[in-house]
């Protein structure tokens, strides 16, 4: 899960760091307060990104640890 979450977090993947991954929330650590507001704005569009490399759609959330 950690290579798929640097490829679609793209050139904010060294700001926003995969931290746990648990029943369907991805918990990210986000290294300051500007890429945390982006990663709020941002947040369907990477659901939608993640689960289009699964089977079956199953992250929900993203949540900013």
């Amino acid at each position: 899960m950690e290579t798929l979450w640097d490829k679609i977090a793209g050139s904010k993947a060294k700001f926003w760091q995969l931290y746990a991954v648990k029943g369907g929330i991805i918990y990210i650590k986000a290294s300051v307060p500007a890429a945390r507001h982006e990663l709020l704005i941002k947040e369907r569009d990477l659901i939608t990104e993640l689960n289009k490399n699964f089977d079956k759609p199953w992250v929900k959330q993203i949540s900013i640890v």
